[in-house]
């Protein structure tokens, strides 16, 4: 299994990760850098499944969740 993350707005590719754990990782660091904000129009899911496993806000929240400290100093 992997793990895509998506522009819901443009509908592309942002990335693609071996493990739920390492696509939450790169949104975590992405929200140091750019705001809670930046998940807004992101989904992560499954690529052989149609459904999201997690969007916007949520996202933000599980990837804080599962990793509350800051990655990069």
């Amino acid at each position: 299994m992997s793990y895509q993350v998506w522009s819901t707005s443009s509908r592309n590719l942002i990335g693609e990760y071996r493990t739920e754990d390492d696509g939450l990782r790169a949104i975590r660091r992405d929200i140091e850098r750019l705001g809670r904000g930046c998940t807004r129009d992101l989904a992560m899911g499954d690529p052989d499944s149609d459904e999201p496993v997690v969007q916007g806000a949520e996202l933000a929240r599980r990837a804080l969740a599962r990793f509350p400290e800051r990655l990069s100093a």
